[in-house]
């Protein structure tokens, strides 16, 4: 059970940098498009949607981590 949990956790940690690499990279792009005077709406709600999707796989990694614990003591 330890190690599935474990290699759970392996796999939302890298899932969560991905997210966060591509949040970074959009928020990017955002900028310059809207420094260049672009209309940038889409891509902000797709920001935020990808902000609530990587929210979501921290609150899971949490779970996670509570429940590794609860199983070590």
């Amino acid at each position: 059970m330890m190690l599935e949990i474990e290699s759970e956790l392996a796999e939302l940690n890298r899932s969560v940098a991905e997210r966060q690499r591509h949040i970074e990279d959009r928020a990017t792009l955002i900028a310059v498009l809207e420094h260049d005077g672009h209309d940038v709406s889409d891509h902000e709600l797709a920001l935020k949607k990808d902000r609530s999707e990587l929210a979501v796989l921290i609150a899971h990694q949490f779970e996670l981590i509570k429940k590794s614990t609860q199983l070590a003591d």
